[in-house]
């Protein structure tokens, strides 16, 4: 059976090879390009996990993260993280955001390892 994924990035290139690369690998992808798109998909459809990087316009990934962990029908969905730019957040901000972080660039076995890692 096929997992759901919500890819959340800026970026239209990065969206376009990950949900390849994922796909490939027996996800179900569905892509957003900030985190008010994000939300739009949450609230139509079942997700398994969301992968969201920090940096993006409307809502970072910080505040999507906040916001899908304070809704009681989205919150069990485990969110992970995903950003070249962590060291513009401050520790304390990060503190707690997301049941798992990889830095840009990372390899696509590890990002496969990690969603396998949550989802159990």
């Amino acid at each position: 059976m096929s997992r759901r994924l919500l890819l959340v990035d800026d970026e239209a290139d990065i969206r376009m090879i990950l949900k390849f690369r994922l796909e490939r690998s027996d996800y179900h992808v569905e892509t957003a390009c900030d985190g008010q798109e994000a939300l739009e998909w949450l609230r139509r459809e079942a997700f398994d996990v969301v992968l969201t990087d920090l940096k993006m316009p409307i809502m970072d990934g910080v505040e999507l993260y906040h916001t899908i962990k304070a809704d009681p029908r989205l919150r069990t969905i485990p969110v992970l993280i995903m950003t070249a730019t962590a060291e513009r957040y401050t520790p304390q901000v990060l503190a707690g955001v997301g049941e798992g972080m990889l830095l840009k660039p990372f390899e696509v076995q590890d990002l496969l390892q990690l969603i396998d890692r949550v989802l159990r």
